[in-house]
């Protein structure tokens, strides 16, 4: 019965929200993104850089089998279904490694009621699908390392390369796959694996990213580990060959951009019919994007930024000013101590998920202030 718990609360935790979810779905276009987005799965269009060409094909192919509901509330219960599958993953990640499953149930439930994972939950928005795809990566990510078997980790390196066509924000959960994928179900660290995978992380981000340098240093890490595999295990040494293959296949979805704008869509951002243009759009070069330095903000400031974008997680409904609120704030302060609390009895619970999620809240928080800048 025990082995039941962690599809019972994955069931219930991704059942609940989807309710929830739906019936406060927005019945059709909302502003900023989402009207563009509509109107790219509409039409096969490219929508601003980076182009998102994997979204759009999924998004269109939901709608279409949904196609007895209008496109736009289609493709708002798209974002719905994703973000309650990846509660509804979190929730079985949690409750296999805690053996807890009302916690996790619990801790699922909190992750998709926030604020911003509720509202982009609830309109046509890419990040509803990149939050699908960082969950899935923890979630084989987890299930490489406990299975030790290299198959999983290759497609863990599939869905890597599957972020840059999607959106390059799913890999704010590269870090802790890697961790998860190299911890074994004893504790014991494989620094072949965790090498390997960092340097196809590396390599993904590098191709979102349109750098050379990334992609240098991916490189270099994949073949450091290779090496040391090749050492150990001459099997082994085959999937880092194996691992650039899947890059390639997934990174392969960017050509759609090419090949779409080349036809003249009605919406074609960037316009990226030649390779030149393609590195231009997947690259965001239009939004002139910044380097780590120098900031562009004092860092107090920055860290500012975070812990108030973090005050309107929790009690958003109570008081939606900007500013910090005696009527709010005082509720995220009470989250912040059940999260420490939890946090607390997860790392004595299991140690091997407690460090891979610890590593995403930091990748998601302090990495994520250093990345944007």
């Amino acid at each position: 019965m025990h082995d039941r718990h962690p599809l019972a609360a994955a069931f219930l935790a991704g059942g609940l929200l989807f309710i929830v979810y739906v019936a406060t779905a927005a019945p059709t276009v909302t502003l900023w993104d989402a009207g563009e987005f509509i109107a790219a799965i509409e039409t096969l269009g490219i929508p601003h850089p980076p182009g998102t060409p994997l979204y759009v094909l999924l998004a269109r192919v939901w709608s279409d089998a949904l196609g007895f509901l209008p496109r736009a509330f289609a493709t708002n219960l798209f974002s719905a279904a994703a973000t309650a599958a990846a509660a509804a993953l979190l929730a079985f990640l949690m409750s296999r490694g805690t053996r807890q499953p009302v916690a996790a149930f619990a801790a699922a439930v909190c992750a998709g009621a926030t604020a911003t994972v509720w509202s982009n939950a609830t309109e046509t928005e890419v990040y509803a699908a990149s939050l699908a795809l960082s969950v899935t990566m923890l979630a084989v990510a987890e299930r490489a390392g406990r299975a030790g078997d290299a198959r999983w980790s290759v497609l863990l390196t599939y869905l890597f390369a599957l972020a840059v066509p999607l959106h390059l924000s799913a890999l704010v959960a590269m870090p802790g796959a890697v961790v998860l994928a190299s911890i074994d179900e004893t504790g014991g660290f494989h620094r072949r694996t965790a090498v390997t995978l960092a340097g196809a992380g590396v390599i993904a981000a590098g191709a979102g990213m349109v750098s050379v340098a990334w992609l240098v240093v991916g490189l270099a890490l994949l073949m450091v580990g290779a090496v040391r595999a090749f050492r150990a295990d001459t099997a082994y040494a085959l999937n880092a060959l194996t691992a650039l293959s899947a890059l390639a296949l997934g990174l392969s979805a960017l050509l759609v951009l090419l090949v779409r704008s080349a036809q003249g869509p009605p919406l074609d951002a960037g316009d990226p019919d030649t390779w030149p243009a393609l590195l231009d759009v997947v690259a965001r070069r239009q939004y002139g994007p910044v380097g780590l330095w120098p900031r562009q903000a004092p860092v107090w400031i920055q860290l500012g930024n975070l812990f108030e974008y973090l005050d309107w997680q929790f009690a958003m409904g109570l008081d939606s000013d900007v500013a910090p609120s005696w009527l709010r704030t005082p509720f995220t302060a009470l989250f912040a101590l059940l999260g420490l609390t939890g946090s607390v009895q997860h790392a004595r619970a299991d140690r091997r998920s407690w460090l891979g999620l610890g590593v995403v809240f930091v990748t998601a928080t302090l990495g994520l202030v250093a990345y944007m800048n």
